[in-house]
């Protein structure tokens, strides 16, 4: 693996999530991995953006990063009821690494640039088959006053197998498996409040395929870990346009005020749609 293998700026790739009806995947050599029954789920376009395009890059000249990538689903803060919008993550590359260097995204209406101090290194080149290496990283990020979160993460990267994969995008006959470990201490404190949240921890292990020059992972499987237990929690995969729901869309003209409830509500519910056009239209509940 190396700096060949990472994106360059301005790729567009598309992303299915899979369905994660499945068993925690074997790591081994010379093994043939069959995941061509994924089905897609919904789709998103992973666009590696100049950092300038965004509304962060001016708050801090130090953001020196390759590329930014907005990022559909990000996780939402422990215990704050609102997730983070218009979130970017930032990354560079450089011919030693692929590190994440910092995120922006805006809370309560402030637009917060984040700064990772060490950065996260996610890939040290070259990584070869039989390798292994641990990095740490952190960030905090915070308004004063009102907001305060700083994240521990332990990294460890184990260049552990390859052979053939077949997912439904395409069949790899060259694939390198890294499977990683990562250890995510948190520590949250609401000011205004005055409510400090103890330090808890979360482990995960994320299984990625990489093919020759493939830019990102063909096909990233991310298990939750309790105790000695994995349990599949997220797939992603490279993927083409399937007729699934499209993550980013705009929503269509068609769609003014909208309102159900109860909510949540079980057996019935009440839905009023007022539409911006006279025009007829199909609407999915999920």
């Amino acid at each position: 693996l190396s700096q060949s293998d990472m994106p360059n700026t301005n790729d567009t790739l598309r992303i299915s999530y899979g369905a994660t009806t499945i068993g925690v995947p074997v790591v081994d050599t010379n093994y043939f991995w069959d995941y061509s029954q994924l089905t897609s789920t919904a789709q998103y376009l992973l666009n590696f953006e100049p950092p300038s395009n965004t509304s962060y890059f001016g708050l801090n000249t130090s953001f020196i990063s390759s590329y930014a990538v907005y990022n559909w689903s990000p996780d939402s803060i422990p215990f704050i009821p609102i997730l983070p919008n218009n979130f970017y993550d930032f990354y560079k590359k450089s011919s030693s690494s692929y590190k994440q260097v910092g995120q922006g995204y805006s809370l309560f209406g402030f637009p917060i640039p984040v700064f990772y101090n060490p950065s996260d290194p996610i890939y040290k080149f070259p990584g070869n088959l039989g390798d292994q290496d641990t990095s740490d990283a952190q960030f905090v990020s915070q308004i004063p006053n009102l907001f305060y979160w700083r994240e521990d993460i332990h990294r460890v990267n184990h260049y552990a197998g390859w052979g053939t994969l077949i997912t439904p995008y395409d069949t790899f006959p060259t694939t390198l498996q890294i499977r990683t470990e990562l250890t995510k201490v948190d520590s949250i404190s609401l000011d205004t409040l005055g409510i400090s949240i103890p330090s808890f921890t979360r482990n995960s292990v994320q299984y990625q395929w990489f093919a020759p020059g493939s830019k990102i992972p063909v096909l990233n499987i991310t298990t939750s870990v309790v105790g000695a237990n994995e349990t599949v929690t997220q797939i992603v995969y490279r993927d083409s346009i399937k007729p699934v729901i499209q993550i980013g869309i705009k929503e269509s003209e068609l769609l003014g005020e909208f309102t159900m409830y109860p909510n949540p509500s079980t057996d019935n519910f009440n839905l009023s749609i007022e539409s911006k056009v006279n025009q007829s239209a199909r609407f999915a509940i999920y």
